[in-house]
């Protein structure tokens, strides 16, 4: 398999930032504003190259208006924040996503998913806020006098029970691989589309309701008519990712579950 790159630019000299004059459009929109049109990126040997402001309004969190640290996303509304600005929010007493207002109640630190996939990009981006942040925490301990816990290593001792449990995939705390397809038998020959990247990493603790929520808006469809399989069979709306592979996935049939989507029956007829 072909292995591909980024390379992003961070900044430019007042003479490199002249010569970009000539690749960067600004328009202007009918209310007045003006609207920042960068260049494509650049693919040459299996790298793309672009500028980091052309993603600025990707990586920025809109509470602070900073770059993310430590993102968190909520599953229902797909939007994401610092961890440090979503949790004051829910602090003061508001329990709804600050962008969209969908309610996040009754509990909403169980709403939100850290969202390791932004994290690394916004880590690889810029490494020297990952580099800032350890600093900042040392200095804040030091500065009150608190002594630091170790971080706790794993047991090496495992009961036989714990070997023989089935291992998920993951790279970071409870993330972990799957593929979401179109189902091969679909319900009266309706078959759905295909997803532009079926490969997917999230947090286990997903559940299949939100997971569907997912390809309602990558599919242009009602969530009700929705219907997620593993091994041929319907998953409940109700169960996590993790639940899932546990108790319905086969690892002889792969390392990384696949999970089948198709129109209901309800919805086909």
């Amino acid at each position: 398999m072909e292995k591909t790159g980024v390379k992003a630019s961070r900044g430019k000299t007042s003479d490199e930032s002249s010569e970009d004059k000539t690749s960067t459009e600004i328009s202007q929109q009918s209310n007045g504003d003006a609207v920042v049109k960068y260049p494509p990126p650049i693919i040459e040997n299996g790298f793309a190259s672009f500028s980091i402001p052309s993603i600025n309004s990707h990586l920025i969190c809109s509470l602070c208006n900073g770059y993310y640290r430590e993102p968190h996303t909520i599953p229902e509304c797909l939007h994401t924040y610092c961890k440090s600005c979503l949790y004051m929010s829910f602090r003061s007493g508001f329990k709804n996503c600050p962008k969209c207002n969908k309610s996040l109640e009754p509990d909403p630190y169980k709403a939100v998913l850290f969202d390791r996939t932004m994290h690394e990009i916004v880590n690889k981006l810029f490494p020297h806020l990952a580099e800032q942040d350890a600093k900042d925490e040392n200095e804040f301990y030091m500065r009150r006098g608190i002594k630091r816990k170790q971080e706790s290593k794993p047991q090496e001792n495992k009961t036989k029970a714990a070997d023989k449990k089935k291992p998920i995939k993951s790279t970071w705390e409870d993330s972990m691989d799957f593929q979401l397809i179109p189902d091969a038998e679909p319900v009266e020959g309706k078959g759905l589309s295909p997803l532009e990247k079926p490969l997917l990493r999230t947090s286990g603790r997903l559940k299949i309701v939100q997971l569907k929520k997912f390809l309602a808006e990558k599919l242009k469809l009602d969530v009700v008519k929705l219907e997620v399989l593993c091994n041929g069979a319907p998953v409940g709306d109700e169960l996590s990712l993790t639940f899932v592979h546990r108790t319905r996935w086969n690892d002889s049939l792969g390392e990384d579950m696949i999970l089948c989507y198709r129109l209901s029956e309800d919805a086909a007829l």
